[in-house]
């Protein structure tokens, strides 16, 4: 690829993109320091209005204007039940909506309309929990909130609620007020619908009606079951069991005490701040539990279910169970021992990882190999360069070749001249075949070019050009793509002599693209050399994961001192604190931040013991690194997209490989102007995980960009707005630079 790029898009063909990354970036940087972060709109201005009227009412109510008081108490129940209303404000505007009915009662109170007050704190009463509300004494005189307790006495009154089984959910008239059992709970008089619900049982519906008795109302639900429970144990232990297709959990390897009861866990409350059972959540249950030498699955539907049991090196099994109502069990179902056969072969001697065992190089053959689910790794040194998630069944035999290199072919030279053709094809052949970073076919041939590879050449190419940035190339990859000898090719190259300068070019295409990378041929005959930046790209292997502590040091007298640690980085739950000076990592001394690096030069996490100086105090911590996806254009900038294309296609990239591969095709196609491409075969099925570094919030602004360089402004403008909520993920790589000021300002927010 000719010049230099940029960092995130380094192509200088698509200035757009440049405009589109760094100039804002710069802008956004350059205004933190001096423009502080606006606050969205939300319940701010409303609360301040709030608080002057309340100040004025105090003063002298006369003052206050109605129209602007219901006009206030319309926008703030927009926010607590309108469409739009943002979930995490209604409890707040729920709040602020007490606060302006109390003044708005308390006005026409004072107004001598009591009437309408009394509408008004009436309307108070169902908002809130009724038995725990009362008047703001700033705001409301003690006649005012006598007024109120009175309207109280003669409209609420107080229900008792126990069920069976306990921990049931109850909603009056739609709207949930506890978790049984409850002791305290007011409603306002009138026919009421009060409801229960347990999971694993039938709901319970009654119509009460509510006199405003002083007499508590006492109500003892019963709900009828609807489910059944399961208990399953196995010989051996240890196996997975799926219902209905779904995991579920693992029976036991040891025999524990029995547990005979569901067990709950607490919830979160869906309550909306009208609950009057303050004290409980809803508890949700716990479907999976251990008892004795059994799984137990509680809560199951009634009715027919297939259970499969499932364990590495051990046959399969399968049983359909019809339940009814009452206890059921699988006891002690047996597995048989069974194995399968795997042979692996690669372009060169890699090392073979199974299941996170070496198990030796290739080529590699076992006659011998648990049956199940597996995955299979090749590696060139440290890195893994090759991926295979597969599952091995009874007596099958396996057989994969490990192809970790591009496949590249040669379709020809394009001159003037036939002799000088033929002998820089010779070389060109000669060089790719001795070259090991690409699997060279030299054997394939195209049969429309043959013996007459010249003038065909020249006639597909419409050659006019005297350089090769200038030819149609999206002429001749169509044809190429037609042409079944090459369908299994990644890379075509082509030899290019200028006919004005005598300069001479190899064109590497990708077969899905028509984008060429263009590389300056040096020397001549048989002293043809290939550029230095062409043979790197082919030497070297990028990362899609790179090693990460989760925390950024600094060269600090005789270590380096943690400056900064990651919301979520395991260096929090292994004790590590800002300012713990590292002086040594596995007894090996640290002295600077390169030294501390080469402790991460693995794409694979390490067990670390971490020597640290804490004030006066010297300690050792156990520390486990991480693996982070990184941005591989960036990492290393000799890659040419073309190649990092064939690669990652070539490459069966699955497990934690496969979303930060499809993050870099994604990327290498909107650098190579195809925006449609990066966002089907890499950004809309990546999923990487929501956290710090290169993650979820990259994914989203780059699905952004390629969308805005589509015209799609309304889907790139979401994007940007999603991409901006992701405070902690980066561009790049763990230390890079910050997504969310660069997508606020793309969505127009800064």
């Amino acid at each position: 690829m000719t010049g230099k790029g940029i960092p995130f898009i380094p192509s200088n063909r698509f200035s757009i993109l440049v405009c589109m990354i760094l100039i804002p970036l710069l802008a956004v940087q350059g205004n933190a320091q001096t423009s502080p972060e606006k606050l969205p709109p939300g319940l701010t201005d409303l609360t301040d209005q709030v608080r002057v009227l309340e100040s004025v009412f105090k003063t002298s109510y006369q003052q206050i204007d109605p129209a602007a008081l219901l006009e206030i108490q319309t926008e703030v129940e927009g926010r607590a039940y309108g469409e739009d209303a943002n979930q995490e404000q209604i409890p707040a505007a729920l709040k602020l909506l007490s606060r302006v009915k109390t003044l708005a009662g308390c006005y026409y109170y004072r107004a001598g309309d009591r009437a309408h007050s009394t509408r008004i704190l009436m309307t108070l009463l169902q908002e809130v929990n009724p038995s725990e509300i009362y008047l703001d004494g700033s705001i409301a005189s003690q006649a005012e909130a006598l007024f109120f307790e009175e309207l109280k006495s003669k409209n609420l009154q107080q229900i008792i609620i126990h069920s069976s089984p306990e921990n049931s959910r109850v909603f009056v008239n739609g709207r949930e007020i506890g978790v049984t059992p409850i002791d305290n709970a007011y409603v306002m008089k009138g026919m009421i619908t009060l409801a229960v619900e347990h999971p694993g049982h039938d709901r319970y519906s009654q119509e009460i009606e509510i006199k405003g008795s002083r007499e508590p109302i006492a109500i003892h639900p019963i709900l009828t079951k609807n489910t059944a429970s399961v208990k399953i144990s196995t010989i051996p232990g240890g196996v997975e069991v799926y219902l209905d297709g779904k995991f579920v959990g693992t029976t036991p390897e040891q025999q524990i005490p029995d547990n005979d009861v569901p067990s709950y866990e607490s919830g979160s409350s869906t309550m909306d701040g009208g609950s009057s059972h303050t004290a409980s959540r809803p508890m949700v249950p716990k479907p999976v539990r251990i008892s004795g030498k059994f799984l137990v699955l509680d809560f199951i539907p009634l009715g027919k279910h297939v259970v499969d049991f499932r364990k590495a090196c051990y046959r399969s099994k399968n049983h359909e169970i019809n339940l009814e109502l009452g206890d059921w069990a699988l006891e002690d179902w047996e597995l048989e021992r069974a194995f399968g056969k795997l042979h692996v072969t690669g372009d060169e001697p890699l090392t073979l990882i199974l299941d996170g065992e070496r198990i030796g190089s290739t080529p590699y053959r076992k006659d011998k190999v648990c049956v199940g689910d597996h995955i299979l790794e090749a590696r060139r040194g440290a890195l893994t360069v090759w991926f295979q998630n597969f599952t091995l069944e009874p007596e099958q035999e396996m057989t994969f070749h490990a192809e970790t290199r591009p496949i590249l072919t040669y379709a020809g030279c394009v001159t003037g001249d036939p002799d000088l053709e033929i002998t820089i094809s010779k070389n060109i052949r000669t060089l790719l075949n001795k070259h090991p970073g690409i699997s060279f076919r030299n054997d394939t041939r195209i049969p429309e070019f043959s013996s007459r590879t010249t003038p065909l050449l020249s006639e597909l190419l419409q050659i006019n050009a005297t350089n090769p940035i200038d030819v149609p190339w999206n002429t001749f990859m169509e044809q190429i793509r037609s042409m079944g000898d090459l369908a299994d090719a990644d890379l075509v190259s082509i030899a290019f002599v200028s006919r004005e300068t005598d300069r001479r070019f190899l064109v590497v295409l990708n077969t899905e693209i028509s984008v060429p990378d263009i590389y300056v041929l040096e020397g001549s005959g048989e002293s043809l050399e290939f550029p230095a930046n062409l043979y790197r790209r082919f030497d070297n292997h990028f990362l899609l994961n790179r090693t990460e502590p989760g925390f950024h040091v600094v060269d600090y007298l005789t270590g380096v001192m943690i400056t900064d640690i990651a919301p979520d980085s395991p260096a929090i739950g292994a004790g590590l604190l800002l300012g713990d000076l590292i002086v040594s990592i596995n007894e090996t001394p640290v002295t600077s931040v390169n030294g501390f690096q080469n402790f991460l030069d693995s794409e694979k996490p390490q067990d670390l013991q971490i020597k640290v100086i804490r004030g006066r105090s010297e300690l050792t911590v156990s520390f486990r690194t991480h693996e982070s996806p990184v941005m591989a254009p960036v990492s290393s900038p000799d890659y040419s997209y073309q190649y990092i294309l064939a690669l990652l296609s070539r490459t069966n990239m699955t497990g934690i490989k496969q979303n930060p591969a499809l993050l870099n095709i994604g990327i290498a196609y909107l650098s190579l102007g195809d925006p449609e491409q990066a966002l089907e075969k890499g950004f809309m099925p990546c999923e990487l995980a929501e956290s710090a570094g290169v993650s979820w919030g990259t994914v989203l602004y780059f699905k952004g960009l390629a969308q805005n360089l589509r015209g799609h402004n309304k889907a790139a403008q979401q994007d940007f707005k999603n991409a901006a909520v992701h405070l902690n993920a980066r561009f790049l790589n763990a230390d890079g630079p910050f997504v969310a000021p660069l997508a606020r300002y793309m969505a127009g927010e800064n």
